[in-house]
């Protein structure tokens, strides 16, 4: 994780624990998401979707591009 961006960019996040969610309950999931300046977190895009979800992301890939788009 030391390698993805920190300027706000989303990026596919390949999520190993949600904070709201006790360790161990919660299964692995791709997410969209960008790590959030203010508060140093890795943070859902668009962030409305659920603003107190902490993600605890191992690994990271940009975003491919949208169908139709070379």
């Amino acid at each position: 994780m030391d390698s993805a961006p920190k300027n706000g960019t989303k990026v596919l996040l390949w999520v190993t624990r949600f904070g709201t969610m006790p360790a161990g309950q919660s299964e692995p999931a791709a997410v969209v998401g960008f790590w959030h300046r203010e508060i140093e977190r890795w943070k859902v895009a668009p962030e409305y979707l659920n603003r107190e979800e902490d993600l605890h992301p191992s690994h990271w890939m940009e975003l491919p591009k949208p169908p139709g788009e070379s």
